[in-house]
């Protein structure tokens, strides 16, 4: 009967344990919740992190709170870095989509952003721009 007693005491505070770590679960869990996108990224920018490496943690938090996948808005400068690796290297691509590495844009959303080029001798008429933009977030030396 005392071995009994000790078990049924055992199970007892085991459950209490078990009821307190879900409590605790669910408090941190809607912590997270109310942690804003911004704040996040303003965090993110405090870090000693790449450009792209920022980039590409932007682009997980964003999917992350994405409600469904047909939703998603990539950014401009993620777009042509997936636009690159899609031309780069067909398959280390399909193969970081297909197993979840990275959040990359379906092939298809990047097949029709290549459409949209429009490819001709000489210079575009966005390179300047996209040059200057990219001479002022240089440093200078």
């Amino acid at each position: 009967m005392l071995h009994n007693t000790c078990a049924v005491r055992y199970t007892v505070i085991v459950i209490f344990q078990v009821i307190t770590l879900k409590q605790r679960l669910i408090h941190a869990q809607t912590q997270c919740a109310k942690i804003e996108e911004e704040t996040l990224f303003e965090k993110l920018e405090d870090l000693n992190l790449a450009e792209n490496l920022k980039e590409s943690i932007r682009n997980c938090i964003r999917i992350a709170k994405a409600s469904t996948a047909n939703g998603i808005r990539y950014s401009q400068k993620w777009l042509f870095e997936c636009i690159l690796l899609k031309i780069k290297n067909t398959a280390a691509y399909m193969h970081i989509r297909k197993n979840n590495i990275m959040p990359l844009p379906d092939p298809s959303t990047i097949h029709r952003y290549l459409r949209k080029l429009k490819p001709s001798y000489g210079f575009q008429s966005g390179v300047f721009d996209v040059l200057k933009a990219k001479a002022d977030t240089m440093n200078d030396m």
